[in-house]
């Protein structure tokens, strides 16, 4: 405490620490938590990984300015404790932190596929070169309890990088945080559902050449949702003028390239000029698998293309 300064009361402290709870809890009730799955749980969880999220960050800054002015005055003993904080608020924001992710993110996979995710990841990157910095201030904290010669100047001096650079740290990591409470939840349902819906369909486009007048075109084949179970196909032609192609005749097959399944015949039928479908076809397995497709254009005219895809 320098001198002249009164130490605060345990009035004025515990009131200052009643009102950071209620504000925590404020804010958790308008974000995430107070949505989606466990929410009785997440909350608290939520507004306790606020107030530990608040003594380290907050209280890296306060100690950066304290240690940029102070000049060679600085108690140690608060720097000591701090430090003390620091290491019990980084234990309860990871265990927080985890639950957290596990509640709003909900699957390996949408750490890449989302933004939530994303933001999420950076966060983490954040944290970790926080964490990196913080070991190296405390190492200098160590010495800076200790007898200099110089009177501790070496060690405040480089006390005093390290401090500032987790401070300038910690608000990115705050301004990540801030963006995570505006962006949707990875595990939401229609996240989830509009993230198969863009990931997994799978859409293929084939040139072909049957040899004979008109044989030459393009099929685009969709399966959707390109998934293991039902999957509706469907099969467009265009011949090369951009026009439709109603061939005689296609047939479609699928293989499976681990060698589990196929040729599987894909019972397409005519639909319109140049259009064939079918709705239900039940695709038994997930993995990499061939699609052939046979096209007629004549009575003696017909070859065979063949596309690579992956089922989910």
């Amino acid at each position: 405490m320098p001198p002249g300064r009164q130490r605060p009361s345990r009035g004025l402290l515990a009131g200052t620490a009643l009102v950071g709870l209620v504000l925590a809890w404020t804010w958790a009730g308008a974000e995430h938590a107070s949505t989606g799955l466990q929410p009785y749980l997440a909350m608290p969880v939520d507004a306790v990984h606020l107030v530990a999220a608040g003594a380290w960050v907050g209280g890296l800054l306060v100690l950066a300015g304290a240690l940029i002015r102070a000049g060679d005055e600085v108690p140690t003993e608060a720097v000591t404790r701090f430090s003390r904080i620091a290491f019990i608020s980084v234990c309860v924001l990871a265990v927080t932190g985890l639950y957290q992710s596990w509640r709003q993110v909900g699957s390996p996979s949408a750490l890449v596929d989302t933004r939530f995710g994303q933001l999420l990841l950076l966060k983490a990157a954040g944290v970790g070169l926080l964490l990196c910095l913080g070991q190296v201030s405390r190492r200098w904290t160590k010495r800076l309890a200790r007898p200099q010669a110089d009177g501790g100047r070496a060690p405040l001096r480089a006390l005093r990088r390290w401090v500032s650079a987790e401070a300038v740290v910690g608000l990115c990591v705050i301004a990540a945080t801030t963006a995570l409470a505006a962006t949707q939840p990875a595990r939401t349902p229609s996240a989830a559902v509009a993230r198969e819906r863009t990931s997994a369909t799978v859409t293929l486009k084939a040139d072909f050449d049957t040899g004979g007048p008109r044989g030459e075109g393009s099929a685009d084949i969709v399966m959707d949702p390109g998934q293991r179970g039902p999957n509706a196909v469907h099969v467009t032609l265009t011949a090369h003028d951009g026009t439709p192609l109603d061939a005689p005749e296609i047939q479609a097959s699928l293989t499976s390239r681990s060698g589990s399944i196929g040729p599987l015949p894909v019972p397409v039928e005519r639909v319109s000029a140049g259009h064939w479908s079918v709705s239900g076809f039940q695709v038994p397995v997930a993995g990499p698998c061939d699609l052939s497709l046979t096209v007629r254009t004549s009575e003696f005219d017909q070859t065979t293309v063949r596309e690579s895809f992956e089922i989910r």
